[in-house]
């Protein structure tokens, strides 16, 4: 409907997409306008949760290689067994 529409438009004017993957679900990371690094994933892509409160700590994550289990990025960017 054309207020859906508009209600995905508003969202990813407030998000900026910063890694998308096709791991396992459709995911992404988001920087949300307020700084915060957020992950959604298929089917309700605007459904988020935050991983980071600000890209500086999202690359002290992916520095430190979190190990498996943590739940934050790591089936996003790393293969996990």
């Amino acid at each position: 409907t054309d207020e859906e529409r508009a209600a995905v438009a508003d969202f990813w004017t407030e998000h900026f997409p910063i890694l998308l993957s096709v791991r396992g679900h459709y995911g992404y990371l988001a920087v949300r306008r307020d700084g915060a690094i957020v992950h959604g994933e298929e089917p309700e892509f605007e459904q988020t949760r935050v991983v980071a409160s600000d890209l500086d700590e999202l690359l002290e994550v992916i520095s430190l290689r979190p190990t498996p289990g943590d739940g934050r990025i790591e089936s996003l960017m790393f293969d996990v067994v």
